[in-house]
């Protein structure tokens, strides 16, 4: 863990007037940083393990280890300019005015900071070394978030920092720090370097939020909390944001809504449809024969501790994501998000929520979170990232920005997140809604002695096809195996006429229908390779909704499914190989199957519903 920030040093001696005025601190020594020639690379290599050596003996083992960092750093490139200052270029890009540099930074101070010398300031980026040389040189503490371990080397190596390092006089933040919870500067003076913010604009969102002082104090005593949920357009995780809705009238009434309500499938599920919301349009009908949802619109759920509100959005955004989403002539990605963050700007100023709750896939980049949080900056800002981040990269740009950072993936994105430098991240995984999923009588059409439901990725396709060979070679009959869900094309000709309906994308509700009439059902998590793909490490929404259905499934093995079911609860497949024989001895055994579906729900309705979610949401939230 990164240590607190050194104590203080004294205040320099008060000056004897002059034009700070009497009493105004005098400033610190300058400590000679760059100046022509540069060091040699032994002096440069020298600098810096003293500066590390100055970070060890001050308890930051944190960032001393980051600036060994090399993988995904930007080369460095060290130059004199024309006036005899040091210009930086990362990654082929000039960081500051190769000609001035000297003057670049004074003009850029004398643009953001207040005249005089200040006791603290804080600065985002080392990209010009001339702009921390003219800081340090007028601050008695100067804190220093680098996005880039490389830079930060760099910079240390063009001086000795060691005695500033020690003394406190300099503080070098990292994105690791950041992350592992660094304390904020006393002080709210912010500089931030221009190109640097462009490296990682989310980072430096991140740390100004850090330096503000912006706060999430939550409700008042006796307040309802507001709760603002931000869904996508279209895709399964449209589900999750209407039942984060539903949960929020469900906390505190001491018990589980059981009337049905519409959602999609999982979001790592692309056979399930899911509805897209319209204004003035409560029913919200979906795409492709979705079903609907006739608790959620433009209106507010109430309960009796919260009050919660489904962003819908607006027909002309929708039109423009549907055509972005098929790569229409015209349609234009920034037109969207632009459109998309005034809108969700406007909302938030009138309902000022305290918790804002974005689910995967939301449309939201950078400047709309910061439109958001600057539209109520006393929210906190939370995303739930449903996905695995190894297939959907769009979060490393966003991540930092977000107050609170929730996924799926423990233990695996720990070390993303930390390179990221998210401040708050914490381990969610997905749940289920009882009032879909809930034990239903079996129905002739969606019949199955062993069911499959979901996209048809290539993993599947071939475990599926080794399946169907391997029970008919055991006289089991080939309609027994039916596959429900879309995206199968690549589907060898035996699969084919095991596909329900062609293969169709099915609703919400039939997703539901169908697991509770399949005796024994299939749960494989989706990959782009061969066989079983435990790495991605994720446990998939499926698992909690057959389990919320009371339905009996195998599934194949997960690292996280120990903390969240039982072996009582679900079955585990070790392999692909085993699911013939796994197959038909559980079909075998009708008792047996229901007791351990019963076991499941119960499991669900305990601790996996969306009110738990949301409840634990809220308490990462406020505390």
């Amino acid at each position: 863990m990164t240590a607190g920030p050194p104590t203080p040093p004294p205040a320099p001696p008060a000056g004897a007037g002059g034009p700070t005025g009497p009493g105004s601190p005098a400033p610190p020594a300058d400590p000679a940083l760059p100046s022509a020639p540069l060091p040699s690379a032994a002096e440069a290599a020298g600098n810096l393990a003293r500066a590390r050596e100055a970070l060890l003996a001050a308890g930051d083992r944190t960032t001393a280890d980051w600036l060994l960092c090399r993988e995904g750093q930007p080369e460095v490139e060290v130059l004199v300019a024309a006036d005899g200052g040091t210009a930086l270029v990362a990654g082929a890009l000039l960081q500051d005015s190769r000609a001035e540099p000297r003057a670049g930074a004074e003009a850029l101070i004398a643009k953001r900071l207040p005249p005089g010398p200040a006791p603290e300031i804080s600065l985002f980026g080392l990209g010009s070394p001339e702009l921390a040389r003219l800081l340090l040189a007028r601050t008695g503490r100067l804190h220093v978030l680098e996005p880039a371990a490389s830079v930060a080397r760099a910079f240390l190596g063009l001086a000795d920092l060691s005695p500033a390092l020690s003394s406190g006089r300099l503080r070098l933040l990292s994105p690791w720090s950041l992350a592992e919870g660094a304390e904020p500067p006393l002080s709210p003076l912010l500089l931030v370097h221009p190109a640097s913010r462009r490296r990682a604009p989310a980072l430096c969102r991140a740390f100004a939020d850090l330096v503000l002082g912006r706060a999430a104090p939550g409700p008042l005593p006796g307040e309802k909390a507001r709760i603002l949920v931000v869904p996508p357009f279209y895709g399964g995780t449209l589900s999750m944001a209407r039942f984060l809705v539903k949960a929020a009238g469900e906390l505190g009434n001491g018990r589980n809504a059981d009337t049905p309500a519409d959602g999609g499938g999982s979001r790592e599920d692309a056979g399930a449809d899911a509805a897209l919301p319209r204004p003035g349009d409560a029913a919200a009908a979906g795409r492709g024969g979705g079903a609907s949802d006739p608790d959620v619109g433009e209106t507010l759920v109430e309960g009796p501790l919260a009050t919660a509100r489904f962003v819908a959005w607006p027909e002309g955004l929708a039109r423009e994501a549907e055509g972005f989403r098929k790569a229409l002539p015209g349609t234009s990605p920034a037109r969207l998000f632009r459109g998309c963050a005034t809108h969700l700007a406007d909302i938030a100023k009138g309902f000022r929520p305290h918790l804002i709750v974005a689910v995967a896939q939301a449309p939201l980049d950078l400047e709309g979170i910061e439109a958001l949080k600057d539209a109520c900056p006393e929210a906190c800002a939370a995303f739930w990232f449903a996905e695995d981040y190894r297939r959907f990269g769009y979060a490393r740009g966003t991540a930092p920005a977000w107050d609170l950072f929730l996924h799926i993936q423990e233990g695996l994105m720990d070390g993303p997140l930390r390179d990221w430098g998210v401040r708050r991240a914490a381990y969610l995984p997905p749940c289920a809604d009882a009032g879909l999923f809930r034990p239903r009588r079996p129905e002739p059409r969606y019949r199955a002695r062993v069911s499959f439901m979901g996209a048809g990725y290539p993993n599947r396709i071939g475990i599926l096809a080794g399946l169907a060979r391997d029970l008919g070679l055991r006289g089991f009959p080939g309609e027994g195996l039916r596959i429900f869900g879309s995206g199968w094309e690549a589907a060898p000709e035996a699969l084919r006429p095991r596909l329900f309906e062609g293969g169709r994308r099915v609703s919400a509700e039939e997703t539901a229908r169908i697991y509770s009439s399949g005796d024994v059902n299939l749960n494989i998590h989706s990959g782009t390779g061969e066989g079983f793909d435990p790495g991605s490490a994720f446990v998939n929404p499926r698992t909690f909704e057959i389990a919320a259905a009371g339905a009996f499934q195998i599934c194949d093995p997960r690292p996280l499914m120990a903390g969240l079911f039982t072996e009582d609860e679900l079955t585990l497949a070790p392999s692909p190989e085993a699911l013939p024989e796994l197959v038909l001895h559980w079909l075998a055994r009708p008792r047996e199957r229901s007791l351990q579906g019963e076991a499941a729900r119960a499991r669900v309705l305990a601790v996996h519903l969306y009110r738990h979610r949301l409840e634990t949401i809220i308490r990462l939230a406020f505390g």
